[in-house]
């Protein structure tokens, strides 16, 4: 698995999503590859 990436938000699932988007940006494959989910 991957390392887990760090997020805040008011729940667990809008954690989990803004570490998503932090490591994609982080990682530079957002803009390259668009927001294909």
């Amino acid at each position: 698995a991957y390392p887990p990436a760090t997020g805040s938000g008011r729940s667990k699932r809008e954690a989990e999503q803004a570490a998503a988007t932090a490591l994609l940006l982080r990682e530079g494959v957002w803009l390259n590859k668009g927001s294909a989910a």
